[in-house]
């Protein structure tokens, strides 16, 4: 393995920032720093792990909207009222939004 070689530019040969010195490969630190693929997938994780997170609190606080909506109009809060035909949609979208992050949830695992 001493007889591989790897062309490493460095700044202070020559005093020139492209020159290049030939080193052994066995004189290459064993971990390096992150490659590009790397910082690639760890980029994606960080923007997947805000969006889910960004997601999840939109979510909680549509479906605590929805349960506060319709407790304000079971027990007439304040003189709160809506039509029976919203109410009938807010429940079958809020059903809908549940089932969709569910089936997502299923497809992912």
């Amino acid at each position: 393995m001493n007889d591989l070689q790897v062309n490493v530019t460095e700044a202070n040969v020559k005093d020139s920032p492209t020159a290049r010195e030939t080193i052994p490969v066995s004189r290459i630190p064993a971990r390096c720093s992150l490659t590009t693929l790397d910082y690639e997938v760890r980029q994606r994780l960080c923007c997947f792990k805000q969006n889910a997170r960004f997601l999840r609190r939109i979510f909680g606080f549509t479906i605590l909207m929805t349960f506060a909506i319709i407790l304000c109009q079971g027990f007439h809060v304040v003189g709160f009222h809506l039509s029976e035909t919203f109410l009938h949609w807010l429940g079958a979208a809020t059903v809908g939004e549940v089932a969709g992050l569910f089936a997502m949830v299923l497809r992912k695992t």
